[in-house]
């Protein structure tokens, strides 16, 4: 089980904002066609709030449950928040 071999809590945050394709696909649960999703979906939208994901139609619940922890949303590096 990859489980056994990843530890999921050492992923670091995302910055779904700034975040090119290539960085987004790198994390585990994000293969290419959703990294080209989130991609195109951020370019036609402001992204203020991880929330906003949901719209994607190939984001599932159960999937958006497993990246929400990792997904940084900010239009400033230095602002908290998400």
């Amino acid at each position: 089980m990859l489980s056994n071999y990843l530890n999921i809590s050492n992923l670091c945050l995302f910055f779904i904002v700034y975040y090119e394709f290539f960085g987004l696909s790198k994390h585990p649960y994000i293969n290419y066609k959703l990294a080209r999703v989130i991609v195109a979906f951020r370019d036609q939208h402001k992204i203020q709030s991880k929330t906003q994901l949901l719209e994607i139609k190939v984001m599932t619940d159960s999937l958006y449950r497993k990246l929400s922890p990792y997904i940084y949303v900010s239009d400033n590096l230095n602002k908290k928040g998400g």
